[in-house]
């Protein structure tokens, strides 16, 4: 197994300040072999029930469950349990129902001309400001 560092660069961070559902979405990418060093250096749980956990992995148990409690205690952590379980509940009516979020952004944009390429469409809604 490759264990990446932690990183921004890597975009496989979890930042304090995320918002809720980020911090939720960003766990549950999680490869799940990788998880377990996250629970490690992150966690407030024992490494006994950590080894414990990974073992009946092992054995068949299906780590999304532990992803979510990791999820749910990072939040907690730096929200509150309140947003947690929003999270959560955010997270399972996006993915396993398949339900479009109650907040999504508007972008009203003007066309000009008859031809409107992607990059510019990307541009013009700062939807690639990050990449500039």
């Amino acid at each position: 197994m490759v264990c990446k560092k932690m990183s921004k660069s890597l975009n496989n961070y979890i930042g304090i300040a995320d918002a809720p559902d980020d911090m939720f979405g960003k766990v549950m990418r999680i490869s799940d072999e990788l998880m377990w060093r996250y629970y490690e250096l992150l966690s407030f749980e024992s490494i006994a029930d950590i080894q414990q956990w990974k073992l009946n992995c092992q054995q068949g148990e299906n780590p999304r469950a532990y992803k979510v409690k990791l999820a749910q205690e990072l939040i907690t952590r730096f929200h509150d349990v309140n947003s947690a379980n929003k999270a959560l509940e955010n997270f399972e009516a996006r993915f396993q129902r398949g339900e479009m979020p109650s907040e999504i952004e508007q972008i009203e944009l003007r066309i000009i001309n008859q031809s409107y390429g992607i990059a510019s469409l990307l541009k013009d809604a700062g939807l690639n400001s990050k990449y500039i």
